[in-house]
């Protein structure tokens, strides 16, 4: 793989750094049992198979870095909402006032006022 990807890297397509991979490997003895087995298009379709497998769990890792990163925005959205609220009725707003002036829902107003209620 590391050869493949040698060749890849000097600008070569995907099938030929791994037909070059294979030419190399059979010259330098390396898997030869292997290379003389298989037909080298067979070789090509397996290393294919893997480099999308392995383009797949990248993919698959930034997507649930994304989807990380976007479910801690929300918790800090919602962390920074139920502050603001009890800033606002430690300062004495009433539930109407709070949610006139910020357009957050009744019901999470009055949720949070229950909940410094039964903490305090």
């Amino acid at each position: 793989m590391a050869k493949e990807r040698e060749y890849r890297g000097s600008g070569k397509k995907l099938g030929e750094s791994i037909r070059l991979a294979c030419d190399y490997c059979k010259r330098e003895g390396i898997l030869t049992e292997i290379l003389d087995k298989l037909e080298k298009e067979e070789l090509v379709n397996m290393f294919k198979y893997e480099y999308d497998e392995e383009l797949a769990k990248e993919a698959a890792r930034l997507d649930g870095y994304e989807e990380g990163r976007e479910d801690g925005i929300e918790k800090g959205r919602e962390e920074y909402v139920k502050d603001l609220i009890m800033r606002m009725l430690r300062k004495g707003k009433s539930i109407e006032s709070i949610v006139s002036d910020t357009d957050i829902p009744m019901y999470k107003v009055i949720g949070i006022k229950e909940l410094m209620a039964a903490e305090a």
